[in-house]
Parts: C-alpha cells; structure tokens; sequence
C-alpha cells in the first residue's frame, strides 16, 4: 500500500508540473495573441487615417482641377495678354476657390500672358516641371502636379496643372495655380495617429514629398524618399495598399508603415508609427501573466500538499466506490434502455435486466439475433470502433424474444480503467421502431408534396397558358368590330389568367423552401446580401435607395435561402416607400445567447399594429392588387418560412403610418 501511494503522489507531482508548463506556454501564447491583436488593431486604425487623407487630399485636388478645367474651357485666345475681362473672371475664381493662390495661363516658352495678379503678366516662369512634363508627355490630358517649388513671387508653391493642345497636338498654354504646401501639411496634422512617433506624409510616385507632419530635416516639401526602402518595395509589388515593417526610414527607426495609393492623381499617402509602439501592450499582458504565473505557482504548492493528504483517503473512497458501483448497476439492471457493454476485445461481458427480458435469456452474443440484412454493417460498425477506441450511433434490428424485429438505435461509448487504459464498449439501445414508420410516412408525405408541386408547375398552369393563348385568339378574330364591353371581359379573363398562373409559381416556389434549397453549410451573410443587393440593382438604382449596412455574421445556412431572405425584404422596403422620398434602408446585425439578431429598417409607409401577423400570411395583401407594383403577397410568407426553417422567427415593428418599419428575424448562431 505505501509503495502504491509513493506512485500515485509522483504522478500526482507530475501532472502539478505539466499544469505549470502549460500555464507557461498559455502565458506565451497570450503574450504572442496580444501583440498580434494589437498590431492588427493598429494597422486597422492606421489603414483608417490613409483613408481620410487620401479623401481630403482627393477633395482639395479636384477642386483646383475643376477650376482648372473652367478657366481652359473659357481661356480666349483672341485676346491680348492681360485682357481685363478675363482678368476679372480669374479674379472671381480667385474668390471661389479660396485654396487657391494666383491663377495663370503660361504660353508654351513660360511667359505668363493671363493672371489672377496682373502684375505677373509678362512674367517668364522659367524652366518649370510641369512646362517639361507636358513637352515630353504630347498625350497627357489629366492634371499635373508638380514637385514644391518657390514661385516668382518667393512663395512656397506646389503647382497644379493642365495643358492646352493645338488640334495636331502642339502644347498652346498651359492653365495653371497652386497650394501652399502648408494646406496639405494642415490636413495631414488632423489626421496626425495618437502614439507620439506617428507621422502621415503625401508623396508623388517618384518618391517626391509633397507633405510630412511631423516635419524632419530631411523631409521637407520637395525631399525625395524614392531611396527609402520601404517605398521601393511597395512601388515595387504593384499593390494598391502596402502594410510593411523595418528600417531605412527618415529617422532611421524600425516603423510599420501603411503605404496606400490614391485612386486619383498618383498620389501615395504614408502613416507610420514606430514599432516600438506595438510592445506596449505586450509589456503591460506580460506583467499581468508572471502575476497570475507566480499565483498559479503558489496554487499548485498548496495544491500539491493538499493532494498529498488526500491520497491517504483514497483506498477508504475506493471501497466506497465500490459499493457505489454495484448499486448502479442495479440502477442499470432496471433502466427502461437495453444497455450492454465489451471488453477490450469485443466480447459481451455485461447485458442488462432490461436488454435480457426483450432478448428472453441472457445475451452474451448478439449477432444472432441482428437481422440477416444489418449483420454485416453491424460487425463492420463495431469493429471498425473497437480499433479506433473511440464512440459511434448505427441503427439495426434486433429479434425480440417472441421472433419480432425492431429497430434499434445503438450508441456506444468507450470506457477506461482507473489507470487509463482502454477496457471497452458501453452501449445503450433504444427501440425507435415507432419513429422509423414516421419517417418512411414523412418521406412518402414529401414525395407527394413533391408530386403536387409539379402538377402545381406543370399540369396546372397548361391549362391556364390554353385559357390565355384562347383568349388572345378570340380577341383577334374579333378584331376592332368587337363591343367595348366584350374587350373588357376578355381583358379580365387574360389578367385572371396571368395572376392565377403568378400564384401557382409563387406557391411552388413557396413549397420548395426547405426541401430543394441547397445543402446548409456555414457561409457569410455578407457574401448573400451582396447577391441579393446585385439582383436588385436595378430597383435601387431607379428607387435612388440609399443602403446602411453593418456587420454580417458567418452562419450555418442555406446559400439560396438567405439571398431570397435578404431579396425579399429589401425589395419591399422599397416597394413601399413614401411617394417622393428615397428609400433609406438600413441592415443590423448584434449577437445574443446562442444566436444572432437580424434587422432591416426602412422609412416606408409603415404598417399598422393591427396587421403585424397578417402581413407574414400567404397571399394576404394590405393594398389594391395594383398598389405598389402589384405583387401576389407571398414576398414576407417566405421569409417566415426560410427563417422557421432555419431555427429561428421573425416579426416586424412599426410606430405608425409612414413611420417606416423594422422587419427583425433571428438565427442560431454557429457555435450555439
């Protein structure tokens, strides 16, 4: 007995020391998630600044360039340098465009015939970039921005351009006017990051800087960074968007950069911090982790005495044990479940009360009495778990005592020694005979659901399609000698003719939902919303819809199922806007225990309380049939359908008439 305890208090020594080897790789591991977190966190937010830069950059540049463009467009070349109606023009421009600094029409040798300030005209600008791009580019027609430069009026000046072509393509004037660099630095100091490294420079794709804040020596308007390596790489991949990480900077500090492109104008926008920044979480995690490791340590000890005690106890409980045991397996004797267990090998060593009175005797084989048909599957099944030691569910039928056989569905588990070892198989049958019939009732029930859905899409409508085609035959044979009354009544006869074969493919298509949907799979709900929103893009597109969408979950669903879901819905937000106002839709999504809540909002005509349940019946309209494009009023009917379907419910909200309304609808989530 003390040899026993020795052992079981060095396992038990053991086990203390794997729990604080594993409480120190959790610890690494959290230290590693923590700085993955966190520079996921930071690229996000730095990705998010190089947008609004690039969004305000784009802003001030189309502005110059639309003055630009209307200045060329009203440039009059049978006029003298100076003309002083044109002066007052580039002057009321010079108001408008307040960004601007003086505006000016240079003649292809760089003498300024046309200025905002008149005491430029006459001027030479000399040899200045963008006379050079334009000479050496006869087919550039876009704006040109040049490099900083001073301008003849000693001024920082960052020039934006547009030539002025003869109709053989000789440059005639180019239309020109600036900013002050400090605009752009101005822009880029609101949008400076929070960590006191973070920096946000506007370059050219040669590398020229147009704007850096904070500003180095090394970085002022003008400085070239086409040198530095992070820039080259990201010329280099071609990528609109870069995320990089080193040296070779300005600073010469390790930094991660967010490098990004503008879609307009060949810009590059830059925000960067130094890396150093991205430790700083990890620091303040790693003195929480060696605080709760020295806690766990200081467990374990006391734990690893308190154990030690324990193991004392241990025989006395295993006699305890032991009479536990032979009263449960009473307790099993007597379970209304045909429960059986095997050893190691296979070998039935234990049937209880219940498996011995529905057998008649005791069963120390059961393949006897499997049926002939399941034997093989059986013995495969159970082999196939005895090698792998692991559990499994198959249905067969056993022979009762009185020669009857019932379906039985078997799920066995595997159980182990007190040491660990693998012992065997404990198995309990349930008799699930009565629910096998329902199933065989269900699928026939099914396939004649199935049966009448063709009929509904075939044999039903070949009628309906003779009444029309007959119809329109009677109304050409009589022609324009016809009563007006009998043009009337065979106009109703052709309308009921199409609105009853709508009905019988919207009830197909009703009855389908659930059955001929495509297989439930885990998938996006972004992805579905996408399709249905590209369906739909032509009623967006006319209705002038604006869409708000927020966060999609990943769901276990049918594709097909929630695109006709998320159709269905936003085409009737639509459908029944207010006359006069655009749609305004709105798509939410939060998480609760165990599933996600879904809605969809809009500014609609809303719906009364009293019909909150009849809107969701088929065919059940709350307008004229022609009202609101018409339809047959089975849209929400399969929404409720493909939601019920799912595991879930829908209803909808609304405070009143024209008061909008919210159509909510929740769905298991995919982890429960």
């Amino acid at each position: 007995m003390i040899a026993a305890l020795r052992r079981q208090m060095t396992l038990t020594r053991a086990w203390l020391g794997m729990v604080m080897l594993l409480c120190l790789a959790v610890l690494l591991w959290d230290i590693g998630r923590s700085y993955v977190e966190h520079r996921r966190q930071t690229v996000e937010r730095l990705t998010a600044l190089a947008k609004v830069v690039e969004a305000r950059t784009e802003q001030t540049f189309q502005t110059l360039d639309m003055l630009l463009r209307e200045t060329a467009n009203e440039l009059p070349f049978d006029r003298p340098p100076g003309d002083s109606g044109f002066l007052r023009l580039l002057k009321g421009r010079s108001f408008i465009f307040t960004d601007a600094l003086t505006i000016s029409v240079v003649s292809p040798d760089g003498t300024i015939i046309h200025a905002s300030n008149v005491s430029l005209v006459g001027r030479n600008v000399g040899e200045r970039d963008y006379l050079h791009h334009f000479r050496a580019h006869p087919d550039d027609t876009s704006m040109f921005i040049s490099k900083p430069a001073v301008s003849i009026a000693n001024n920082p000046v960052i020039f934006t351009a547009r030539a002025i072509r003869h109709d053989d393509g000789r440059l005639r004037a180019v239309v020109l006017t600036g900013i002050n660099p400090e605009l752009l630095g101005s822009l880029l100091q609101s949008a400076l990051p929070s960590e006191d490294s973070g920096a946000i420079a506007i370059l050219r794709r040669d590398g020229t800087v147009l704007a850096r804040r904070p500003e180095l020596a090394n970085t002022t308007p003008g400085a070239s960074l086409a040198g530095a390596p992070m820039f080259q790489a990201h010329i280099t991949s071609g990528n609109a968007l870069s995320v990089l990480q080193g040296g070779g900077g300005p600073d010469q500090f390790e930094r991660l950069l967010i490098i990004r492109d503008t879609n307009l104008h060949n810009l590059v926008v830059v925000v960067t911090i130094s890396a150093q920044h991205l430790f700083e979480p990890v620091l303040k995690t790693l003195v929480a982790d060696l605080i709760f490791l020295i806690i766990v340590g200081a467990v374990v000890m006391v734990l690893g005495r308190f154990l030690g005690g324990r193991e004392r106890q241990r025989l006395q409980t295993q006699r305890e044990l032991a009479l536990a045991r032979d009263y449960y397996m009473r307790v099993l004797d007597h379970l209304p479940v045909h429960i059986w267990r095997c050893d190691d090998l296979g070998r039935i060593d234990y049937t209880n009360g219940t498996l011995q009175a529905y057998c008649g005797a005791t069963a120390g084989d059961l393949r006897p009495l499997v049926h002939p048909d399941d034997l093989a599957s059986w013995q495969d099944a159970n082999a196939s778990r005895l090698h792998r030691r692991e559990s499994s569910e198959q249905e067969f039928r056993l022979r009762r005592y009185d020669g009857q056989y019932r379906w039985m569905h078997e799920v066995a588990q595997p159980f182990h020694h007190q040491d660990g070892s693998f012992a065997g198989h404990l198995a309990a049958c349930l008799d699930v005979t009565e629910t096998r019939e329902a199933q065989e009732k269900l699928t026939q029930s099914n396939a004649e659901l199935e049966q009448f859905a063709y009929v509904a899409s075939h044999d039903l409508r070949e009628p309906l399609r003779m009444v029309s085609s007959y119809m329109g035959l009677i109304e050409r044979r009589l022609g324009c000698k016809v009563e007006s009354d009998i043009q009337e009544f065979l106009a109703f006869a052709k309308d009921g003719a199409t609105r009853m074969d709508r009905l019988i493919l919207d009830l197909l298509q009703y009855s389908r939902i659930g059955r001929m949907s495509t297989a439930r799979r885990p998938l996006d709900l972004a992805d579905c919303l996408s399709v249905a929103l590209s369906n739909l893009g032509v009623m967006i597109d006319e209705s002038r819809a604006r869409l708000c969408i927020g966060a999609l979950p990943t769901l276990n669903a049918s594709d097909d199922d929630m695109v006709r879901l998320f159709q269905n819905l936003i085409a009737n937000a639509i459908k029944y806007a207010q006359p006069g106002i655009a749609p305004e839709i709105r798509i939410d999504c939060q998480r609760e225990a165990g599933s996600w809540r879904l809605s969809v909002q809009d500014n609609g005509i809303g719906i009364d309380r009293t019909y909150f349940d009849r809107v969701f019946r088929i065919f059940q309209r709350l307008h004229g049939r022609d009202d609101h494009g018409g339809g047959s009023g089975i849209g929400l009917s399969i929404c409720k359908k493909i939601v019920e379907s799912h595991g879930g419910r829908i209803w909808v909200d609304s405070a009143g008439t024209n008061q909008g309304c919210t159509f909510t609808f929740i769905l298991p989530a995919l982890n429960g």
